[in-house]
């Protein structure tokens, strides 16, 4: 007659495996999180480095009038990311006698994560100093 061996899971093996599944779980969804978020707000940092490049050289390659121009680079640059905005909310102020030029704009962007203010909500302020400070 053989020998019959049962392998017995003692009770702090058998929750090892649930307690492994639950930590990468975790770790899973704050990745996930993490990667949403950072891909927001740098989609935000990088519309605030162009609208920045926009107002530095605003004087210099835009000829006559510069305020519905540099509005209109702003809107596309913010349909070119998908934000919501109003455009009520989006001013421009260029002041050509003083070279100084301010761009206020409200929009929100869209976040796929359950739990987080969704949209949410942006404020790009960006002024350059005039040349003659």
């Amino acid at each position: 007659m053989m020998k019959q061996f049962r392998t017995r899971l003692r009770p702090e093996q058998g929750i090892t495996g649930f307690q492994t599944l639950l930590v990468l779980i975790v770790i899973a969804v704050s990745i996930y999180s993490t990667r949403q978020i950072f891909m927001v707000y740098s989609a935000h940092w990088t519309l605030e480095k162009n609208v920045k490049t926009v107002v530095r050289f605003a004087f210099v390659n835009l000829s006559g009038e510069r305020q519905p121009q540099i509005r209109t680079q702003v809107l596309a640059m913010l349909d070119g990311m998908g934000a919501q905005y109003d455009k009520k909310k989006i001013t421009v102020t260029v002041d050509d006698m003083e070279k100084k030029i301010l761009i206020d704009a409200w929009y929100a962007q869209t976040v796929t994560l359950p739990f987080f203010p969704n949209p949410k909500q942006f404020h790009l302020y960006v002024q350059n100093t005039g040349t003659l400070e």
